[in-house]
């Protein structure tokens, strides 16, 4: 598995856009309980030992990931942390993790969702979660972004690399989790959508196009065909980023409770 340090900045941009790293929603365990939290496709282990610094140590953090490739050294953990090996995709979590956890974390699947179904992710999610406990997906939505230039005029070679980004996989289930998690008799469900802050656009633009090209390098002859159809030219789009050109797209997060009695 490739390591990518993009994931650390992505975390602090999301940390600033949203103001939080559990929605304000979630209520905050009390300091002598054992509360349990799940981070699940946790990459570098960023929000997980960000959240673990700002919880009563007594509150322990979990982070899963499919490969260790990206975790810090075990030496290196806050006490009440820890990362481990875990397939998310898989439905059944192992026995021992059953309702065990009061909140599950995911943020940026949309990469790894195949066909436009999450079902198996969110059911794997909440077989996690005790009754009572609460399920926060956080996505950035390709399908809502905006991309323009300075004083709102068009910016053509940067709104091709977010038509590719929206366009390049199914990504329609993203705005659709809240009628997903209803779906799923989850409770309380909220939605919320923010973006960074301004100063930060140039940065999520040069990751956008950082990505595009990446593709443009590596990808399969689907990707290549469908840049060259939307007519992609990265280069001509960094030189619009630097002309002020803003390309973000929405920080997406639905937060839900699961039910004192559910089956999953």
């Amino acid at each position: 598995m490739e390591k990518d340090p993009g994931l650390n900045l992505q975390h602090y941009l999301w940390k600033d856009g949203l103001g939080y790293l559990l929605h304000p929603s979630i209520p905050l365990p009390p300091p002598e309980t054992n509360y349990r939290i799940a981070d699940l496709g946790t990459g570098t282990g960023i929000w997980a030992l960000d959240l673990a610094r700002q919880l009563p140590s007594t509150v322990q953090i979990c982070g899963f990931d499919i490969s260790s490739a990206q975790f810090p050294h075990p030496n290196y953990l806050p006490s009440n942390a820890k990362l481990e090996v875990m397939d998310s995709l898989q439905v059944e979590p192992p026995e021992e993790l059953l309702e065990s956890f009061d909140i599950v974390h995911l943020r940026l699947w949309l990469g790894i969702v195949m066909n436009g179904d999450p079902s198996a992710v969110l059911t794997h999610a909440l077989k996690l979660l005790r009754p009572g406990g609460y399920i926060q997906w956080g996505e950035i939505d390709p399908n809502r972004g905006i991309a323009e230039g300075p004083n709102g005029e068009e910016a053509p070679h940067v709104a091709k690399i977010l038509n590719v980004q929206a366009k390049i996989k199914d990504l329609r289930w993203i705005p659709a989790l809240p009628k997903l998690f209803a779906q799923y008799d989850l409770e309380d469900i909220k939605e919320d959508f923010a973006f960074e802050q301004s100063w930060q656009s140039k940065m999520i633009a040069d990751s956008s196009c950082a990505v595009v090209q990446e593709m443009a390098n590596n990808g399969s002859r689907f990707v290549m065909e469908k840049l060259e159809r939307v007519g992609v030219d990265v280069p001509k789009a960094y030189e619009e980023v630097c002309g002020g050109a803003r390309l973000t797209q929405p920080f997406c997060v639905t937060v839900g409770r699961k039910p004192i009695k559910m089956s999953v």
